[in-house]
């Protein structure tokens, strides 16, 4: 039995577009997550940006192509960061790669 191994990444989703937030690679979810609340948090504190939060539920993720490779990367969503004043909005989410 092959034991499938993972990887994850932060993004951030704006206007239907993902972005990979840094360079960094996380070797469990719940880091990753953390990431994504640290950067959460400093969007609130220095730009008062709204947080809200979304569910880890399994069907909360969409998958997208990366560049012209056939793979398709799973991305779930954690957190929307909000501008009220704008009216613009983000998603940090997570990347999950699988590691052969």
């Amino acid at each position: 039995m092959e034991i499938v191994r993972k990887i994850f990444r932060v993004v951030v989703i704006t206007d239907d577009e993902v972005s990979w937030v840094s360079s960094k690679f996380f070797a469990t979810e719940a880091q990753a997550v953390e990431d994504i609340w640290s950067r959460a948090a400093d969007d609130e504190k220095y730009h008062s940006y709204r947080i809200e939060k979304c569910s880890l539920r399994p069907g909360n993720y969409f998958e997208i192509n990366e560049a012209t490779t056939p793979t398709f990367i799973k991305v779930h969503m954690v957190a929307n960061v909000i501008d009220d004043k704008s009216g613009k909005s983000a998603t940090y989410g997570i990347a999950e790669y699988e590691l052969i």
